[in-house]
């Protein structure tokens, strides 16, 4: 009668494990699935897309880059490709997070440079490094623009468009929207 005790209690005990297992199995699978559902009331809000020094610098560049696109906090990852699809995922992961604050692009939509605007508390060498190597192995050209102290429009426009196309923008007549940047 002891024996068949202690199997009832050892019986009891692994149906407990069992079915304390499935409820456990079901709960996760629960929460997982409510995670997942799309919210009748979005817990967030919209937020500028770029702060008050980027912002100068972006009106600033629509001026001086008045024959180009700019395109606002885009990942590395979008215009550059690994020469080994073998090789793309280890390189998406390394590159993933890797941003321009602008982004110069041709009228045909080729990427012909990258502008950063340093935050609070600067650009670190190591991201500056990363992207002037990046960048100028693909020929793209990259520039680290100070909103206090903007380059002349000449300068920047010889960086990414080259001496040509400076020198053919200097001589044309500046119009309304692009006085201000003439001194620049």
């Amino acid at each position: 009668a002891l024996f068949i005790g202690w199997c009832e209690m050892f019986i009891s005990f692994v149906v407990g494990i069992f079915v304390g297992a499935a409820l456990l199995f079901w709960r996760n699978r629960y929460v997982e699935r409510q995670r997942r559902r799309i919210p009748s009331s979005w817990p967030l809000k919209t937020r500028p897309l770029v702060n008050t020094q980027e912002r100068r610098v972006w009106i600033w560049l629509t001026k001086v880059m008045f024959d180009q696109h700019i395109l606002i906090k885009l990942p590395v990852t979008r215009f550059t490709a690994p020469a080994s699809q073998a090789e793309a995922t280890h390189w998406y992961k390394l590159l993933n997070g890797v941003y321009c604050t602008f982004t110069i692009c041709s009228l045909d939509g080729r990427v012909i440079g990258c502008v950063d605007v340093p935050g609070p508390n600067g650009l670190s060498m190591g991201n500056q490094t990363l992207k002037h190597s990046l960048l100028d192995q693909c020929s793209i050209r990259y520039v680290v623009v100070d909103p206090s102290n903007l380059p002349h429009l000449s300068q920047i426009r010889a960086a990414f468009l080259g001496e040509q196309a400076a020198r053919t923008s200097a001589s044309q007549p500046l119009d309304s929207r692009f006085q201000d940047v003439r001194e620049h």
